[in-house]
Formats: structure tokens, sequence, C-alpha cells
């Protein structure tokens, strides 16, 4: 519809160049330029096919312009010393020598280009450079394939691809923020790896929201949630491995220092040596394998004071032995 392309279509703006006549209505009373313009759009009279056609014009370019303002720009030499030749090399002039109702002009002009400039945009989607270009190219193979292109199909496949694009761009933020959280060290706790992850999962979707364009937001989402759900998996994969090697790691140099200790140590000594071991593991462990290497700790430790207890039983009977053979003697 008409209102459909004026959404699309950008601001109007005439450019009157070396223009000299006054700007008056029909009483002689002084007007703007946006006047003169819309006084121009105003149907004439007549029922030819000139006048027709360039009726047709004007009403084509009110309906399809809502948007649009008048600039009346004065030729840049009249009134000037300049010679007529100056016009062929306009750029080299000074300034100053050009006609003082052109510099105002030209000011005139930038204030309203710059006033009027706007977000290309449709349906309340604002239009990025590389949207334009991908509408361009839409337009460009409809037209090349002999297809009627139609500015809502094209468009829509626009916010299909900027949409594929913001979940692209999420799930990369999620991807390098969940790494950030499954190689930093120390191992994050199990508390502090949830929240990490959550915050992680709502700056993604923050991220796709800001970008994602189109009625097809939501499935795109559903995509963006299964990946992220997915990388939750690796990530906690690898955190698990993580943590499972340096808890094992940890408990098996503890056990052989706890077992060196029981063979050579002094049984009194052991229960000062596992209180430290343990403390010294629970201090340094990490992450989810925690309480798996710490069970088998435990068992080592049980271990250890079995082998004491042996030794102390060995070394009692001994020393029956020992009292016994002397009786003998005795």
């Amino acid at each position: 519809s008409v209102a459909q392309l004026a959404e699309v279509f950008p601001s109007f703006l005439w450019l009157l160049r070396d223009f000299q006549l006054e700007l008056t209505d029909e009483s002689g009373a002084e007007i703007s330029a946006d006047a003169y313009l819309e006084t121009s759009l105003r149907p004439q009279p007549g029922s030819s096919a000139a006048v027709t056609e360039q009726n047709a014009t004007r009403a084509a370019i009110a309906a399809l312009f809502p948007r649009r303002s008048c600039v009346a720009l004065r030729h840049p030499t009249i009134g000037t010393s300049l010679p007529q030749s100056a016009l062929k090399n306009l750029p080299g002039v000074e300034n100053k020598q050009l006609n003082p109702e052109f510099r105002e002009g030209v000011l005139g002009l930038k204030k309203a280009v710059f006033r009027d400039i706007k977000a290309k945009s449709f349906g309340g989607a604002p239009a990025t450079g590389p949207m334009l270009l991908c509408l361009a190219d839409a337009y460009v193979r409809a037209i090349n394939e002999g297809v009627l292109p139609t500015i809502s199909t094209a468009w829509q496949s626009v916010l299909t691809i900027e949409t594929q694009k913001a979940v692209e761009s999420a799930s990369a933020h999620f991807h390098a923020r969940i790494r950030a959280v499954t190689e930093v060290d120390p191992i994050l706790s199990g508390d502090e790896y949830t929240k990490a992850v959550s915050s992680a999962r709502e700056e993604a979707l923050a991220l796709f929201h800001r970008h994602a364009l189109g009625e097809a937001k939501a499935q795109f989402e559903a995509k963006l949630v299964q990946a992220i759900a997915q990388e939750e998996e690796t990530a906690d994969a690898l955190r698990h491995a993580k943590s499972n090697a340096m808890c094992a790691e940890l408990a098996t140099r503890l056990s052989t220092r706890l077992r060196t200790e029981a063979q050579s140590g002094t049984p009194t000594g052991l229960g000062p040596f596992i209180s430290d071991t343990l403390r010294e593991y629970l201090t340094q462990s990490r992450g989810p394998a925690r309480d798996k290497s710490l069970m088998e700790l435990a068992t080592q430790v049980s271990d250890a004071i079995s082998f004491v207890v042996r030794r102390l039983e060995a070394d009692a009977a001994a020393s029956v032995e020992r009292a016994a053979a002397q009786a003998e003697k005795a």
C-alpha cells in the first residue's frame, strides 16, 4: 500500500538550484521555501495528458513523502565580481567570494539534511548499512530472476539474516564467558560457578534481544537457548574433568606423604599429621570432584591408621616375647 511504501521511503528534500524568483504567495506575501513546495504540489487545473501526468506526479510525491521540505539556493556568483567561468571551478573559489545568499543557503541546506536525516526503518525495526545492502541484494536477485520484488518479502529476509547474526553473536559471547569461567584458577565453587553461568546466560540473551528483529524472533531465541544449553553441558564436562584431575593429583600426593609418615613416623604424631593432611586437602581442593577424592583420601587415612595399629600390635607382641624370653633366662 501507499502507507507501507511511505514508511520505507526517505524524507524528501527539494533543492531549488540557482533560484532567482521571489518566495511570495499569490497576494505577494513572503512565504517560506517549504510553503512554496506545498503550493507547487497542489493539483493544477486542466485535463490534458500533460497536466494529468504532472498532477499524478504531484500526488505521488505528496503521498509517498509525508516528510518533505524545500531549500531555495541562490545562484553562487550573481551579485559578485566573479566571472562566469568561475562556475566551472567552484571548489577552488574562496567561500567569501561567493554570493552571500548562496552561502547562507548552503548552510540552510546542511541544517535541513542533518535535521531530517533519520535511521532507516521498516515496521519499527531500524535498518543498518549492512541491512540495506542485504535489501538491495534481495531486490537485485529478484529482478535478475524475473520476479517482481516485494518490500515485505525482501525486508523479512533481511530481518531473518540480522536475527541469525544476533543468535551467532550472543552464542559467541556466551561461549567466551563460559570458557573464561571454566578455565579460571582456582576452580570456582558450585555456587560461584552457578552464578557465573547464570550471569553469562542473561548477558547473551540481552545481547540477542538488542539486535534481534522481526516476527521470527521467538523461534531464533529458542535456537539460542538450545545452543546455550549445549554449551553449558560441554563446559560442565570440562569443569568436572579439570576438577577431577586436580583433586585426584592432590589426594594422591597427600596419600603418599601419609603412607610415608605412617611407616616412618611416631605413632603419637600420626593423629596431628592426619588432621593437617585433611585440612590441606580441604583448603586446596576445588570443584565437583572434591568429595569423591576426599573419600579416596579418607580410605588412605584409614589404611594408615590400620598400618600403625598393626605396627603397634607387632611391637607389643615383640615386647611380650622379649619379656618372656628374659623371664625364662632368669
